[in-house]
């Protein structure tokens, strides 16, 4: 069976490499401080089976969030990223998950792609 499932309108969409069996992407608030707003209606996904996409989303509600949220903060606090600049930056990677994001200079988002590693 052929599975597919793709509505990935948000995210860094260079971080969407088609190696992969799931990726989540978002455009998240964010304005150069420790914290960003994810907005449920600014999210998507991309994935080539049904339970790659399970465990990606159970890693990133498990704790994966919220450590790339800890180090974008940390990262915008010694200006390492800005809202106003264009940098790609890894934001959290195990042997799991790998998370990437990018203000892309929008002086107010940063757009997110998670990658599910595993094989």
């Amino acid at each position: 069976m052929n599975y597919t499932i793709e509505h990935f309108a948000f995210g860094y969409a260079p971080a969407v490499t088609g190696e992969h069996r799931a990726y989540w992407g978002a455009r998240a608030i964010w304005q150069g401080g420790r914290t960003w707003d994810l907005l449920p209606d600014r999210q998507g996904v991309k994935a080539t089976d049904k339970a790659a996409l399970d465990t990606l989303v159970a890693r990133l509600n498990g704790g994966v969030l919220r450590k790339a949220e800890a180090r974008l903060g940390a990262l915008g606090n010694t200006w390492e990223v800005s809202p106003s600049e264009a940098r790609e930056v890894v934001l959290f990677e195990d042997a799991h998950v790998r998370v990437v994001g990018n203000t892309n200079a929008s002086h107010g988002y940063v757009y997110l792609t998670a990658q599910l590693l595993e094989a």
